[in-house]
């Protein structure tokens, strides 16, 4: 058992969890991320990690489809480490799929296994190109050659990869769905109305709509947990820059720099310099 399972999020309020455990709806982002046209949802398998087996590693969405294994992460965040993540991600998967057809790695025969593709769909507010690839290898301490494993990564928001949107009605009903909330909210609107707002427009146009009819209240809670999560997280993020400023600025002060130096390098002012030291901080 993993002694130091990482921080557990709130998968059960995530939306895109939501939309797309549903076997229907991971088959048309199957075929549109692989440019197949398989009709049958029968023939695809969702296998997502469960947190009570092992313990805080959840992945998104992953599913067995036709030999393929593919595991699917929206992130409204750049991380660099999804190679990492998602290279873990796929042992457990694996480690479940060896279990469940009673395979035996240590015979003598080659055990086979689905191929993997790994994929984030990021809807983020940073730019970020249209397409791009993460590596593990960029992670790896000393450089090495003959080993890989690739996330790759397409922005979904509106503008961008129009013909993969295109060809995922789930996927496009919850790209517009997450960009009307965001603007709606941005120009004042109370966010809770600003969802209500949001489904009604993605309703009349028919996107996501026998879902947010059926499921508007669990969508508003799935959005509004969402964002408490995120506006902790940035809190969080905040709090360890400003902590960090405030130990490189007593630092500056206790080597005897001048204030006004201290100041131009913090780009603050004075008097900010001034009410730090005399508020006591230090290096301790």
């Amino acid at each position: 058992m993993n002694a130091n399972p990482p921080p557990q999020r709130k998968h059960k309020d995530k939306l895109f969890v939501r939309l797309f455990s549903d076997p229907e709806a991971a088959l048309s982002l199957f075929n549109a991320l692989n440019g197949t046209s398989y009709q049958n949802p029968s023939e695809l398998q969702i296998i997502t990690l469960e947190d009570a087996v092992y313990v805080g590693w959840k992945n998104d969405v992953a599913i067995l489809c036709h030999n393929h294994l593919q595991l699917y992460e929206q992130q409204s965040t750049i991380n660099p480490n999804m190679p990492l993540r998602d290279f873990i991600y796929c042992a457990h998967e694996y480690e479940g799929f060896i279990k469940r057809m009673k395979l035996d790695i240590y015979g003598k025969e080659l055990v086979k296994i689905p191929t993997p593709k790994c994929i984030t769909l990021y809807n983020g507010v940073e730019e970020i190109p249209e397409y791009a690839e993460q590596h593990l290898s960029d992670a790896f301490i000393k450089p090495t050659s003959g080993y890989e494993w690739t996330v790759y990564s397409y922005n979904i928001n509106p503008g961008y990869n129009k013909t993969l949107i295109d060809s995922c009605s789930t996927l496009e009903g919850y790209s517009v769905f997450i960009d009307k909330i965001r603007q709606n909210h941005r120009n004042g609107v109370e966010l809770k109305d600003a969802i209500q707002i949001s489904a009604d427009f993605c309703i009349a146009h028919n996107l996501l709509k026998d879902f947010l009819l059926k499921h508007t209240g669990e969508a508003l809670n799935m959005i509004l947990s969402l964002y408490d999560e995120e506006l902790h997280n940035q809190t969080i993020r905040e709090e360890g820059i400003s902590q960090y400023r405030n130990q490189i600025i007593s630092n500056m002060l206790q080597a005897g720099m001048p204030v006004e130096t201290i100041a131009q390098i913090a780009q603050t002012s004075t008097a900010d310099i001034i009410a730090l030291q005399k508020s006591g901080v230090n290096s301790d």
